[in-house]
């Protein structure tokens, strides 16, 4: 589903319309949580392909999660994501209680039904009065349990399930993320999927619970517990990443540990550096000697910490920067 934006000259100049065409979705009794781009593609093999020179530099791929379903309501879904890799990163979880404009951006249903908000729209929610956005929800939060592990869990209310908006699940994503590549990452394959094993050590995983209805009454709803498709996705590093001057420690990544490896290395040289192999030295002089002075010594781990700090908060950064 691509989203696409146009200007709303027939509202106020600061406003946005987006349209949103109808998408397919699955069988009536088939519910899916498939992973795509936040405005709804993905490849078909589910593969993204990340170029040797984005990987070099890093790069982010902004993604959603996505419900496939005909179902007319559900009460609760959890979801739980997993990076296999310390090299693909999860960044800037976004849900419906989460604000995305200063100003009110107009989305365009398939029906021409239209509304406005600021906050970030997903599957679940009612137009109320005037078109106004509502999410009615109980509870919705996002919790980066670590870089690579994210639990998004949403609540309607026991009893009383919450139809898709526009009356099809996968307009909207059910939340979004960033999932960031880091620089230097190799060349290889990389998964980013569904934590599904509900376990002592994963209390909080995969889950959806619908409502069927008792003769549209609420007094006995029949609570049903679904194991839904997980539609996990590939992060395909192509060709041979470069490796990063810096990396000294040759794991694709500028860090700690290749600052502490100069000062080792430097501590080595002090004594005499009997001890160090022709190849080790080679290896210094290339990724250790980052200020490009000839020595490797405690300025080039300065820089390396102030390089990974600048990396780390998105700040573009040079070495002949850092040493300027």
């Amino acid at each position: 589903m691509k989203l696409k934006l146009i200007p709303a000259a027939a509202l106020c100049a600061a406003m946005l319309i987006q349209t949103l065409p109808a998408c397919a979705i699955t069988d009536s009794d088939h519910f899916a949580l498939s992973i795509r781009t936040s405005e709804g593609t993905v490849p078909d093999d589910r593969c993204f392909h990340i170029s040797a020179e984005d990987a070099v530099k890093g790069t982010t791929l902004h993604l959603g999660v996505f419900v496939e379903s005909e179902s007319s309501a559900l009460n609760r879904l959890g979801v739980r994501l997993r990076s296999d890799s310390a090299s693909v990163t999860f960044a800037n979880p976004l849900t419906a209680t989460d604000t995305i404009s200063e100003s009110e951006i107009t989305y365009l249903l398939p029906d021409g039904t239209a509304f406005s908000t600021k906050f970030q729209p997903y599957c679940f929610g009612v137009l109320g009065v005037d078109a106004a956005y509502l999410t009615d929800c109980m509870e919705c939060k996002a919790n980066l349990m670590s870089d690579t592990d994210l639990y998004v869990y949403w609540l309607y209310g026991i009893g009383n399930a919450k139809g898709f908006l526009g009356g099809k699940s996968d307009l909207f994503s059910f939340c979004t993320f960033d999932a960031v590549i880091a620089p230097g990452t190799k060349a290889g394959t990389y998964t980013i999927g569904f934590l599904a094993d509900e376990t002592e050590q994963h209390p909080e995983s995969v889950y959806l619970t619908s409502s069927m209805w008792d003769a549209g009454t609420l007094a006995k709803p029949d609570y049903h517990r679904v194991m839904p498709e997980l539609k996990d996705v590939k992060i395909v590093v192509d060709g041979a990443a470069e490796r990063l001057k810096g990396d000294v420690t040759n794991d694709g990544r500028i860090n700690a540990e290749d600052a502490t490896e100069v000062l080792v290395y430097a501590a080595m040289l002090g004594t005499g550096g009997a001890e160090i192999s022709e190849s080790r030295h080679a290896d210094m002089k290339q990724y250790g000697d980052v200020s490009g002075d000839g020595v490797v010594n405690a300025n080039d781990a300065t820089g390396i910490l102030r390089y990974a700090a600048a990396i780390g908060t998105n700040t573009p950064v040079t070495w002949e920067s850092l040493f300027a």
